[in-house]
This record gives C-alpha cells, structure tokens and sequence, in this order.
C-alpha cells in the first residue's frame, strides 16, 4: 500500500480524479511510459501541473487508445489530445495537482531527461519487466541494422536515452533474464550546433536475441507488435529481409 498526502485541487476534484491504492505492474508500465516520451512539469498550484505524453500522429494512434485506457483505470483521467501536424507530434496530456503530487510521493521524478525509478518498480521483477516495456513502447524502436557479415541485415531492439543510470539499469536487469545485449554511450556531432553530444543506447541485436526480448518484455505498442510479427521492420529494405529473418 501506498503512503500518500492527497493534494487534490478543486479541479481534480471537479473532474472525480482518483489514485491508486498500491502499486501494480499497470502503474509501472505508466511510469515507464512517462520515462520514455514523457514530461511532467509543474508551473504552480491548482490544475498547472502538466503530465505529457509525446507520440507520433502517423502510428501510433491505436497505443495513444492504449494510453488513455490506462490513464482512466488508474488515475479516472480522460487524457486530452493535440495534434501537431506540421511535425507529426501527437500530445496526450492531463493538468493536474494531485497526479503530479502522487507521481512525486511514490517516487517517480524526470527531470531534463534524467529519471529517478521508484524503489518499489526496482525490487519487483514483474513491475520491472512492466516498466522497462512502457520505456521501450516509447523511447525504443525495433528495426533493421546493415550487416557486413552472412546477412546484410539483421533486426535490432533500440532504447536510447541521455540517462546514462537509467539504461545501465535496463541492461542490469536484461542481464538478470538472460536477455543478451550492449550498452554504451553513442557520441554524436550535429553540424546544426556545432556541438557533440553524447546518448546512451541499449541493443539487442539479432533475430534469436530479439526474439528473447519479446518473450521476455512484450509490447502494448501496436505498431512494435506489427513490425515483429510481419517482419516490417523498414520499408526501404523490404526486399532484403529473407536476409535477416529465418522461413
């Protein structure tokens, strides 16, 4: 059970905004979500205090239905959207106090991309295995990688992240389920700035590799079940994926 102060606003209380009791993998999963492609930001009192959830308009319409599902079960929230069409940005969002506030007390905190992971998600497997799927969902991606070796392909789960912590994490725990992978940092230099720049990623990469992740991990995300299950990983080499793939 959760040790929460109710910080209920007069517009949670105006929109029947409830939370959970204790926590759940549904929660974990949220968590990683907001991890992920997510933004919670507090600009004062009331119903100021933003959650954000940022995904993109072309596919992945059926995970934002996902999403809002999900928001209703736990937290009774009808999650607004806006379309940003000139950039293919879908944003889901809910203004409130008493959210921010629980998402704050049970632990969870994102902060210029750095993320704090409750406890409670770290010393459960199965909270953990919810949360890291949320990430993926959001902040991965599955697709095809050039290959200088039998196959000019191979598919490749991606997660990147500017948390160094938070995919040592992902790779601590993949390690755990047998799941083989890299992890490092991917320096980049972008000509627009004139400034290099340093990601961390986390890779599974080959069919029998990744095949361990989806066993393990899953996905909500239709458009990642699509890609796995019809071997659509990118359009452009479609012609070549007999290459990468077994049958």
């Amino acid at each position: 059970m959760f040790s929460i102060v109710d910080n209920s606003s007069y517009h949670d209380r105006q929109h029947n905004i409830t939370l959970p009791k204790s926590p759940s993998a549904e929660l974990a999963e949220f968590i990683g979500i907001l991890a992920g492609d997510g933004h919670v930001t507090q600009h004062g009192p009331g119903n100021r205090n933003k959650i954000a959830i940022y995904l993109n308009l072309v596919d992945e319409k059926e995970y934002a239905e996902y999403i809002r599902k999900l928001a209703l079960k736990l937290f009774n929230a009808k999650l607004w959207s806006k379309n940003y069409k000139h950039d293919t940005t879908l944003l889901l969002a809910i203004r409130s106090q008493c959210v921010f506030s629980f998402l704050e007390q049970i632990g969870f905190r994102k902060k210029r991309c750095i993320i704090t992971i409750p406890e409670w998600i770290i010393e459960n497997e199965d909270f953990a295995r919810a949360f890291i799927r949320g990430l993926f969902d959001t902040d991965g991606c599955i697709a095809l990688k050039r290959n200088h070796g039998k196959h000019q392909f191979y598919p490749v789960v991606d997660i990147t992240s500017k948390d160094k912590t938070l995919i040592e994490y992902v790779s601590i725990w993949s390690k755990r389920q047998g799941i083989p992978h890299w992890h490092g940092p991917d320096h980049k230099y972008d000509k627009r700035t004139n400034k290099n720049s340093t990601n961390y990623k986390f890779q599974v990469n080959g069919y029998k590799n990744c095949q361990v992740w989806f066993s393990v991990i899953g996905t909500s995300n239709p458009k990642n079940k699509k890609r796995w299950e019809r071997r659509d990983l990118n359009s452009r080499y479609h012609r070549l994926q007999r290459c990468a793939f077994p049958g």
